[in-house]
């Protein structure tokens, strides 16, 4: 109850009149901070200000009065008397912002926040990269052959440019997978196509045929 009371608007009031505050009763009751400490019958009180001198005005201010209203509502019982264990003090450091915790709060959060962007980014990106993805996508298709990209004219026979090149090894991998898959059924047409128009079709096509 106590740390409840020295959080309210009316107590704050009292001192913003007491102590000649530049602030409003609401401004300084949300300024306040009263803090129960574990097994014991200690209130901590904190308020903050941009001023270290005025927090502590406010701070003692706030305490003071209301160790007199204890004494003026209760009428000096015993049980329900307050009194000040500790003034307090003008702090000599801000307690914010504090730019080391805060750079590497917020360089954590940015790396959070990046590794979550790139995974959505990736999940909903569906275009093909790699083999991989084609070979993932297709399962359980196999993959026949993988040519190598080269710069051809339609209907170049890359195999007269050069027999032992890796794209001519390439096609040779193709035809023989080829006629692997056709030797219980026997192909009668073989369709070469692609996603889009100028990725390599005609190429393909006439060096298989070769």
């Amino acid at each position: 109850s106590y740390a409840a009371v020295l959080q309210t608007r009316t107590l704050a009031a009292q001192v913003v009149s007491q102590a000649n505050l530049p602030l409003s009763p609401d401004t300084l009751a949300s300024r306040v901070k009263a803090t129960v400490i574990t097994n014991t019958r200690i209130i901590q009180v904190s308020v903050s200000d941009p001023s270290p001198e005025r927090a502590a005005l406010a701070a003692n201010t706030l305490v003071n009065a209301f160790v007199k209203s204890s004494l003026t509502e209760f009428g000096g019982q015993a049980g329900v008397l307050a009194s000040v264990l500790e003034p307090a003090t003008v702090p000599t450091a801000p307690v914010s912002p504090k730019p080391l915790r805060d750079a590497a709060l917020g360089a954590f959060l940015g790396l959070m926040l990046g590794v979550g962007v790139a995974f959505l980014l990736d999940r909903l990106d569906t275009r093909l990269r790699a083999r991989g993805d084609v070979e993932q996508l297709l399962a359980p298709l196999p993959t026949l052959a993988a040519i190598p990209a080269v710069h051809a004219r339609k209907g170049q026979m890359l195999f007269a440019r050069d027999s032992d090149a890796p794209v001519a090894e390439a096609f040779r991998i193709l035809r023989t997978n080829v006629q692997f898959f056709s030797l219980d059924q026997p192909f009668a047409r073989i369709l070469v196509t692609s996603a889009q128009a100028r990725d390599g079709k005609t190429v393909v096509a006439a060096n298989l045929a070769a």
